[in-house]
């Protein structure tokens, strides 16, 4: 599989996906356009979540989306808690406490953290989670249900 945005992978991550706390002021918190190509046609769902691994407190979750319907190949910018999401698809909390896309906003003088955005293709249509799982637990539901991934991650420092 192939996952594209509007950046590449070890881009810095546009200013406009930055969450809105930025010490730039240029963070609109929008989610970033997201497509993926070359699936297996036996995917039930795709599931995708955005963690920025540098975080001083060990992996922040930003964005962690499943469910998405297998006709789905693609997510359109500032889609997140709209109804641009795909039908079906369901956001879980992140690590700020909500449901929904949570852009970069690593602490100043941190150095350059990577967001690494993965999205997986699943046997099954539906994964039995609760909204407020964290990584771990996410990545102990997709033990054997990946048929295939795809990664890009956008840098982003302050």
């Amino acid at each position: 599989m192939i996952l594209k945005s509007t950046f590449s992978d070890g881009d810095r991550l546009p200013d406009e996906y930055a969450n809105t706390g930025v010490k730039s002021g240029l963070g609109k918190n929008i989610s970033p356009p997201l497509k993926w190509e070359d699936a297996p046609p036996e995917a039930g769902s795709f599931a995708l979540i955005m963690v920025d691994y540098d975080a001083v407190s060990g992996p922040f979750v930003h964005w962690l989306v499943i469910d998405i319907p297998p006709d789905i190949k693609e997510i359109e910018a500032g889609a997140s808690l709209t109804d641009k999401m795909p039908p079906g698809a369901w956001e879980l909390n992140t690590d700020y406490g909500r449901s929904g896309y949570g852009g970069a906003r690593p602490p100043a003088g941190t150095g350059a953290h990577g967001y690494k955005t993965t999205v997986y293709a699943l046997n099954g249509d539906h994964l039995d989670i609760e909204a407020d799982t964290g990584l771990k637990d996410f990545e102990t539901a997709l033990a054997g249900k990946i048929l295939a991934a795809a990664h890009l991650t956008g840098v982003y420092s302050q």
